[in-house]
């Protein structure tokens, strides 16, 4: 539906963010660690601590909770979702794990946390070859 909307932009390709995480993103597990740093910054909590820690890596797509939300989480060395916003796990996780020096970058150079909703700047990271921002 959103790919036969003629009216939609197209972003390097992209026609949505959401399409950008379609294409570049993949289910996650959920785990059993919340931090509940508190109520939003999502963004924000999940990438201090993936730059504080080598081992965690920042992801950002849509999770469920009650409705799918544009949210970002941190992956465990196991591989699971560790929630750093949520009182409670969500019950999907589905995003992109992204790589931790594209983060410092972007973070200096848009002057916000979110990977992927930058339209203030053009959206840099969509705009990006996929090999600068994606952690495999």
């Amino acid at each position: 539906m959103i790919r036969s909307n003629n009216r939609v932009p197209n972003i390097n390709g992209y026609c949505s963010l959401s399409d950008f995480v379609l294409r570049n993103g993949r289910v996650f597990q959920p785990g059993d660690v919340c931090w509940a740093l508190g109520k939003r910054n999502c963004f924000q909590h999940s990438a201090v601590a993936a730059m504080e820690e080598k081992s965690l890596t920042y992801c950002e797509g849509y999770a469920i909770n009650i409705i799918p939300v544009l949210h970002a989480w941190l992956l465990g060395p196991d591989g699971n979702v560790i929630e750093t916003t949520w009182k409670e796990m969500g019950h999907a996780y589905y995003g992109i794990p992204f790589r931790t020096d594209f983060i410092r970058k972007m973070i200096k150079f848009v002057r916000h946390y979110s990977m992927i909703d930058q339209w203030e700047s053009g959206f840099p990271t969509i705009m990006a070859p996929k090999e600068t921002w994606l952690r495999t």
